[in-house]
């Protein structure tokens, strides 16, 4: 009897056991969600980098994660005071205020949106790695004017070149593995973060001569090829309103395209009709030349004097070829980093053309993985003049840009450490 009093004395002492260590709540399982302490999931920041894209420009990487917000500081040495250089919520940081050979390194600081727990990473320098950049080379056309033309009395002034010449260029360029891209399509390329392919260059042709239209056009449709065709809307407006109204072309030293013309050509895929300005394509129109600003212009006055053009160029672009212009190139190539700014804040367009070496560099140099609001968007571009093919240009980007220490022969330079 007390043998069987003692096995149920100790099952019940079991079963209490069992209980007490497989039943009872935790202390948090009641605990609101909103309640409990999150735990970081992210205890550092990680993959960062820093790549000299060009002698004035660095830009930083890293891997970004949803919740975090990020700060940039610099330093000149590894272990000097590190400061503030700005903010991002993208995962990558442009820095323009560098200058090449001179050292910089960089820490990251990252935060925790929720439980606001900071992290700093540990210093990382900036180095060149010419096989983390993307070269894409962008040449400047004007007008295209065959012996016909300039016997109908079509001017072939020093931007001129003949159809014939444009074909050998588009034949060198097919024969030595360049591929032409558009400004549209190099945005989407940046945006998604894809491949540009080698050897990329943008046709990039200026004004809205008719010439685009009847010998261009034909050659880059033959050899499968494509172009910007940066219009001025002002004087493609006065031409189809002429030609409305019983006009003619005939006999003009500089005919343009009509909208209907633009229409054609953007439709066929072969040309990305872009914006020259609506109305500032002028050399001295009330102290301003082209779309630069005046001397002692305050920010806002030049805001509103290019936000105005934009929405004319945009309602006609837009309304003819259903497609607003994200792309503006530069009349004579007059800017400043200042109306840069300018422009991309107060404008649609995510591309602006100037002229050559416009950003320090003959090329424009892309990095690799990198957000497309990081990447410096101004494109520097050499104008093709009558009696020097292509290739010449292409081959002086590449030599030019290869001694400035970073865009080191892109395709074989070496990295720097």
């Amino acid at each position: 009897m007390k043998r069987f009093l003692f096995l149920i004395t100790a099952l019940l002492i079991a079963s209490l056991c069992s209980c007490a260590t497989t039943q009872a709540p935790s202390p948090t399982d009641n605990t609101p969600a909103e309640n409990k302490m999150e735990t970081d999931p992210k205890e550092s920041v990680t993959g960062e980098t820093a790549v000299w894209q060009d002698p004035g420009n660095v830009v930083i990487m890293w891997e970004y994660t949803d919740g975090y917000e990020y700060e940039v500081l610099r330093s000149s040495s590894p272990d000097g005071e590190f400061l503030s250089i700005g903010t991002s919520d993208s995962g990558s940081f442009r820095d323009s205020d560098v200058s090449f050979p001179n050292t910089y390194f960089y820490k990251i600081q990252s935060c925790n949106k929720r439980s606001r727990k900071i992290y700093t990473s540990h210093s990382f320098e900036a180095v060149t790695d010419p096989d983390k950049l993307s070269l894409v080379s962008v040449i400047m056309y004007h007008n295209f004017v065959t012996e016909e033309d300039v016997d109908s009395g079509i001017e072939f002034d020093e931007y001129s070149i003949t159809p014939e010449a444009f074909e050998e260029d588009l034949v060198w360029l097919k024969e030595n593995g360049y591929t032409t891209i558009t400004s549209d399509e190099l945005l989407s390329i940046l945006e998604e973060k894809s491949d540009i392919p080698e050897k990329a260059v943008i046709l990039s042709i200026d004004d809205g001569s008719l010439g685009v239209y009847t010998n261009a056009w034909p050659l880059l449709k033959k050899h499968g090829m494509k172009a910007d065709f940066n219009v001025i809307g002002a004087q493609i407006d006065a031409t189809w309103d002429s030609l409305s109204n019983g006009g003619t072309r005939d006999g003009q030293s500089a005919p343009y395209c009509t909208w209907e013309e633009l229409c054609e050509m953007s439709e066929s895929g072969e040309i990305n009709i872009c914006s020259h300005t609506y109305g500032l394509h002028v050399y001295d129109k009330e102290n301003r030349v082209g779309m630069s600003m005046k001397e002692n212009e305050d920010a806002e006055s030049f805001a509103s004097a290019v936000k105005n053009d934009y929405d004319l160029s945009v309602k006609c672009i837009e309304g003819w070829t259903g497609k607003k212009p994200t792309t503006v190139a530069y009349p004579y190539s007059k800017r400043s980093d200042m109306s840069d700014k300018i422009i991309f804040e107060s404008t649609g367009y995510k591309i602006l053309m100037a002229g050559a070496d416009a950003r320090g560099t003959a090329g424009n140099y892309f990095v690799k993985g990198c957000d497309i609001s990081s990447q410096l968007m101004l494109m520097s571009r050499p104008c093709r003049m009558d009696g020097t093919p292509i290739r010449v240009y292409l081959e002086n980007i590449v030599a030019k840009d290869a001694k400035n220490g970073v865009n080191i022969n892109n395709q074989t330079g070496e990295s720097r450490k």
